[in-house]
C-alpha cells in the first residue's frame, strides 16, 4: 500500500474517533426566573445504561437545569421517602471539550454537594491533578409522596471559568449512580448523539440570554 493512502486511511480513524467526542448538536440551559422555572425548564438529552446505547426515559425526566443570569440551577429528583436517597449524581463540566479544567460537581445522599476542579491533559482526558472547591454550590432538598427533589444553586459567576455564560456554549455530561445490587450507571449525553459518556467526551450545551 502506498505512504499515501495509509496516511489518510490513519487521518480518517483519529478523525472518526475525534468525531465521537465532539457532538455537532447541542442541548440548551434556559433564561427562567418566577415560580415556574421549575416546570418550564427541560432536561434535552439521552440518558444511556453503562455506557450502551440502551436508554432509560423515566431519568429524562428527573434531571432538569435552568439559570436566571445569576444562578444555574439544577434539579435533581429520585424515588425516595428521605433526604437520604439512595443514588449519587455527578455532573461535568468545562469551557472547552478537549483542554482547560474539568468541574466535577457530586450530589450524594442527605443533598451533601461537593465540588473540585480536574486538571486535563491536551485531548481532554482528565488527570488525578485535583483542587478542591469549598462552598461553590449549595443544595435543597424536599420529600413529598416518596419522591426526593435536589436542587443545586450554583452563582453564575463562580461558574464563567468553565463556559457557562449567557450566549455562550459550554460543555457537560452528568451520570446518576443507584447505590443497588444493580450498580448501573446511567450517562447523560447532551445532544443523543453518541453512546459514550466519558468524563472526557462531553457534550454542546448553549446557555441561552
Amino acid at each position: 500500500m502506498r505512504k499515501s493512502s495509509i496516511l489518510a486511511a490513519l487521518v480518517f480513524v483519529l478523525s472518526s474517533m475525534f468525531a465521537m467526542c465532539v457532538e455537532r448538536g447541542s442541548s440548551e440551559i434556559l433564561n427562567l426566573t418566577g415560580v415556574n422555572a421549575p416546570t418550564k425548564a427541560h432536561g434535552i438529552g439521552r440518558w444511556l445504561i453503562n455506557e450502551t446505547s440502551a436508554k432509560d426515559e423515566e431519568l429524562e425526566l428527573k434531571f432538569r437545569f435552568w439559570h436566571d443570569e445569576k444562578t444555574l440551577t439544577i434539579m435533581l429528583k429520585d424515588i425516595a421517602s428521605s433526604a437520604d436517597a439512595p443514588a449519587t449524581w455527578e455532573i461535568h463540566a468545562a469551557q472547552f471539550n478537549d483542554k482547560g479544567d474539568l468541574l466535577v460537581l457530586s450530589v450524594g445522599p442527605g443533598a451533601k454537594v461537593s465540588s473540585k476542579a480536574v486538571v486535563r491533559r491536551q485531548g481532554g482526558t482528565a488527570t488525578k491533578t485535583e483542587t478542591p472547591l469549598p462552598d461553590f454550590a449549595t443544595a435543597t432538598v424536599q420529600c413529598a409522596n416518596e419522591i426526593t427533589t435536589i436542587q443545586v444553586s450554583i452563582p453564575m459567576d463562580k461558574l464563567a471559568p468553565y463556559g457557562f455564560i449567557p450566549g455562550k456554549v459550554c460543555f457537560m455530561n452528568a451520570f446518576y449512580l443507584k447505590n443497588d445490587e444493580a450498580k448501573n450507571i446511567y450517562g447523560w449525553n447532551p445532544t443523543g448523539k453518541s453512546p459514550r459518556t466519558a468524563p472526557w467526551c462531553l457534550g454542546r450545551v448553549y446557555v441561552l440570554k
